[in-house]
């Protein structure tokens, strides 16, 4: 990961996780693009929505996925904005 990069929990259940092994965890994130809201089993008194996010960076930051299973994948958003 760079400097920019960020990590992005596919399912509350791998948030809490992925924070706990970040070693910047003001970068990880739950990655919410449908914005379903977020179930109280979890813990979703102590999730803030600023940790919360529905649309990947745009390039050059990359966002690192990490899915339920322990996998992970790598993606970011190409969109160009014409003003």
């Amino acid at each position: 990961m760079g400097k920019r990069d960020v990590i992005l929990a596919d399912s509350p259940l791998v948030l809490f996780e992925s924070t706990y092994y970040s070693h910047d965890r003001s970068r990880v994130f739950l990655y919410n693009p449908n914005n379903i809201p977020f179930p109280w089993y979890v813990g979703g008194s102590i999730v803030s929505v600023k940790q919360m996010v529905s649309d990947l960076p745009p390039y050059p930051i990359r966002a690192f996925i990490i899915k339920a299973d322990g996998s992970y994948e790598m993606s970011y958003n190409t969109f160009i904005s014409k003003h």
